[in-house]
């Protein structure tokens, strides 16, 4: 039989199955034939005579050499040669079979299935997409030629693998070049990932490639004979970086890293068994065909197609082959855990000592008119808007943006002043506790005149009244401002002082127990909830019922019902109306488009901005009517008007005329003390965890790899160093100059754009189709008009008309000077700006020279690809419906601009 007819399983010149003595395709060596490297114009992977890949023809292996005279002839010719390059490397007792898998290819192909690469796909993409790369994506084949050349080249550093790339004859690798750029190679490089990041497993250290390792076990466990010819070692995996488990191994040329065992292959024979299915030899030339293929072959090859051709072909084309997936965010564990978080966020302190006052300083009863009203025209659209902004791309307050990048500063200005408006909310937190722990005295301590109290300080008792003609203050109010708070009546003319440590104490404790309500993300808020949005009920249903119980409290109940028609007519209670309800729902802060990001694509979000509207607006009203029940029996035993016993609204109310009125109850008035304050703690618990999600959500989404706990402990600990200066004898005049320009200038003035970029610049029509698609329900006259016309112009007049009436910042006598108030403006000038800067910034970003600045304008008015569901088949159904509606997009305009959907 001759050379030239030599089939599998015989062996010619002592050569192994399927070598061809002239007809091969695959391999290297010819005479002069370095490893991968061509020497007398044979390329690498290409036979020059007698040489099938692996396998010469001449008793030489690939990578293995018959003899150790070869190795001392290859030597002689200067050519590199493996260190595994030694006679006894094929001295083997195994017979020749073609089921015993020999080459080193082999075992890549084994030991990394398709099923193993599809995941690499899957998790290279993914982490592609978090990266904002949007030009770059692999495939299947991309993986395997680049695993391919890493595999070949063997320990060699970057730069030495871009020597394939490069045009000296020496190293040019034609094929090489033709499975894949250098660029590409760099790319993928850069972007393979192995497992996903936003589901990181904190047990496992190597959580990461963890797949990997899965993998190779179980093909280990399944084809590799436990035999004699099996040895183990250790080795080192080289790390420079921060781990738990990076070792220091002296002595091993890799001396810092991860201590690894393996099975060594320089002096034992690392073969496959019998096991091994005969379909792996199928495999091999099916995956050589695949990845490195010669110019005759060429159309077997799967053609990848790039990414720009991608982008620009049509929808359907998109969604056939892997779709890249999006980073999974985390979901509510349940609908109940969103609505209740929804209501813990909404229902605040604010509700029991805000509204109440609003309301009787605004027509009492009749406040109820024009704030129910404002409430359906303004609250209630608003509040179903950002659902929506923030449910239908499944993103953060920032990432929602999508929608038209041009307004993204808005995002940005929006987490600035709800961070702001964060640190001092906890620190009326920490006031409550200081307040729940004092209450457990036997005596309450602002029931009596304490050595902190001055010659006017009356004791509250059951039966103390007011000396007639004599200037007097509560003991309540004495023990406010001398004890707790410590004001200095100077203002700032003193600094800002030290902070108390019994305040600092409980700020921080209040900050600890935010850290355990959210460290995992909202699958902890989401049960913490249960408690932080029910609680609170429980406690106003119980002071409810005592409250209605006691002398006086009908009288207290008529003072703040009572209508007083004719203020419907004065427009500073209609401005009160809608301050009342824009602030009480939350809008505008940023919480309520984070939260419904962790919904289902398909949540009824028309159904849960329907319940928490009217659930706000019933608390607030029967929190009034509880308060001010307490209220009339305070005035009774007093013996003096309604009107005389409210000491204001706000912080007065809730730690002057409650603990009055709660010191004055005959029956345990410690226990009322203590459900009330902690009432009130737990009202605060559930805003700043809404407000710290809204935070929290921006910095995950930007570094995905960062474990959620990470990011909450350094929100938690930076706002817990800021909050420290509300624990100052200045503290309260910062705290009202934070939360007007904060909490009150800033956020109107960004939810006017917010509306006006949505409604005017992405357009009513658009938002409603969208509102369709994911819904499947249809929006009537009445959203348009709200969203199209009322909210922007009711809160631009609103905006406009509160700064024409505003007469300075006050707290008690104090006037707040133009320093104080310019410095302060410096947080909302400071949001304001941050819309015009990002605009510039993505304006750059998306500039061409070859297509002028009016493209970029197009495109940065224009939603991105963002703008879709994150669930690739809804994405792809959503592509579908844009094309079918032949709608104008920045690429129809702007010929291709990549930005555009």
């Amino acid at each position: 039989m001759s050379a030239s007819q030599v089939e599998c399983k015989v062996v010619t010149s002592q050569a192994e199955c399927g070598v061809v003595a002239s007809q091969v395709k695959w391999g290297v060596v010819a005479s002069q034939v370095e490893w991968g490297v061509v020497a007398s114009q044979v390329e690498w992977g290409v036979v020059a005579s007698q040489v099938e890949w692996g396998v010469v023809a001449s008793q030489v292996e690939w990578g293995v050499v018959a003899s150790q005279a070869e190795c001392d002839q290859r030597n002689d010719l200067g050519k590199k040669i493996p260190p595994f390059c030694v006679e006894k490397w094929t001295k083997t007792t195994l017979p020749i079979d073609s089921d015993v898998i020999r080459a080193p290819y082999d075992y890549l192909i084994l030991f990394l299935p398709d099923s193993c690469i599809d995941k690499i796909v899957k998790e290279t993409n993914r982490y592609a997409g978090q990266q904002k790369q949007p030009g770059f994506w692999v495939n299947r084949n991309m993986i395997r030629a680049s695993h391919t050349i890493m595999y070949l080249s063997g320990y060699l550093t970057e730069s030495q693998n871009h020597m394939y790339w490069q045009r000296r004859e020496e190293t040019n690798n034609t094929l090489v070049k033709k499975a894949m750029s250098r660029n590409e190679f760099d790319d993928v490089m850069r972007y393979t990932h192995f497992a996903n990041l936003n589901k990181p497993n904190e047990d496992d250290p190597f959580w990461k490639v963890a797949m990997l390792f899965k993998n190779i076990n179980d093909t280990a466990t399944k084809y590799v004979e436990k035999t004699e010819f099996v040895s183990v070692d250790e080795s080192m995996i080289r790390y420079f970086g921060p781990h738990s488990l990076k070792r220091f191994m002296k002595g091993k040329p890799t001396r810092f890293g991860f201590k690894i065992w393996f099975l060594p292959t320089t002096t034992v024979r690392f073969y496959l068994s019998k096991k091994a299915p005969s379909e792996i030899l199928h495999l091999q030339q099916e995956r050589i065909n695949l990845s490195f293929e010669d110019d005759d072959v060429k159309k077997h090859k799967e053609q990848p197609v790039p990414p720009e051709q991608q982008q620009r072909s049509s929808p359907q084309q998109e969604g056939t082959t892997e779709e890249r997936e999006q980073p999974q965010r985390q979901q509510w564990s349940n609908k109940r855990e969103f609505l209740l978080s929804c209501i813990s966020m909404c229902v605040g302190v604010g509700n029991v000592w805000r509204f109440a006052f609003v309301a009787l300083e605004n027509g009492g009863g009749a406040f109820l008119v024009p704030y129910l009203v404002v409430l359906v025209l303004i609250g209630k659209p608003l509040y179903y808007l950002e659902f929506i902004l923030g449910q239908f791309p499944s993103a953060g307050l920032v990432d929602m943006w999508a929608i038209c990048p041009a307004f993204q500063g808005i995002g940005y200005g929006q987490a600035l002043s709800t961070w702001a408006v964060s640190t001092f909310y906890v620190s009326l937190m920490a006031l409550c506790l200081f307040y729940f722990f004092a209450s457990f005295s036997s005596v309450l301590p602002w029931a009596v005149c304490g050595p902190w109290a001055s010659s006017g300080c009356v004791p509250v008792y059951p039966n103390a009244t007011l000396p007639e003609g004599q200037r007097t203050i509560s003991s309540a109010e004495e023990y406010l401002v001398k004890e707790v708070l410590k004001v200095d009546p100077e203002g700032f003319q003193n600094g800002i002082g030290l902070p108390d440590w019994r305040l600092t104490l409980c700020l921080l404790l209040s900050w600890v127990l935010i850290f355990m309500a959210q460290m995992k993300g909202v699958k902890s808020s989401g049960k913490t909830a249960y408690f932080t949005a029910l609680f609170p009920y429980a406690v106003l249903l119980t002071l409810f019922i005592r409250g209605v119980t006691l002398p006086g409290s009908l009288k207290g109940i008529l003072f703040f019902l009572t209508p007083h028609w004719e203020k419907l007519l004065n427009p500073k209670v209609w401005f009160a109306a809608v301050n009342q309800a824009f602030f009480s729902l939350g809008t505008g802060y940023g919480v309520v488009n984070t939260f419904a990001s962790y919904n289902n694509f398909r949540n009824n979000v028309y159904l849960d901005a329907t319940i928490i509207s009217y659930t706000d607006a019933f608390t607030s009203v029967f929190a009034g009517i509880t308060t001010f029940s307490i209220m009339g029996h305070l005035a009774d035993q007093m013996g003096v008007e309604v009107s005389q016993v409210v000491r204001g609204g706000g912080m007065n109310l809730a730690f002057i005329s409650y603990p009055d009125a709660l010191a004055r109850f005959t029956f345990l008035p410690q226990l009322f003390s203590v459900m009330f304050f902690l009432m009130m703690f737990t009202l605060g618990v559930g805003s700043a965890v809404a407000y710290n999600t809204a935070i929290i959500t921006i910095i995950s989404d930007r570094f995905p790899g960062l474990p959620v706990w990470r990011i909450t402990l350094g929100v938690c600990v930076v706002g817990f160093l800021v909050g420290l200066i509300y624990t100052t004898p200045q503290g309260q005049y910062v705290i009202v100059l934070v939360d007007y320009y904060s909490g009150g200038v800033s956020i109107l003035f960004l939810m006017i754009l917010e509306t006006m970029a949505v409604m005017w610049v992405y357009g009513l029509q658009r938002f409603i189709r969208d509102i369709h698609f994911m819904l499947d329900r249809s929006t009537g006259l009445f959203w348009r008009l709200c969203w199209g016309v009322f909210n922007p112009i009711f809160l631009a007049v609103v905006f406009v008309y509160s700064q024409i009436q505003h007469q300075g910042l006050t707290y008690g006598t104090y006037v707040f000077d133009s320093i104080a108030t310019g410095v302060a403006s410096i947080l909302a000038v400071t949001a304001g700006s941050l819309v015009p800067l990002m605009f510039l910034k993505e304006v750059m970003k998306r500039y061409d020279s070859s297509k002028g600045l009016r493209c970029a304008l197009i495109n940065v008015f224009s939603a991105t690809s963002e703008w879709s569901p994150k669930d690739p088949a809804l994405r792809q159904e959503y592509r579908n419906q844009q094309v079918t509606e032949n709608k104008a997009t920045a690429w129809q305009l702007c010929n291709c601009c990549p930005w555009a959907m």
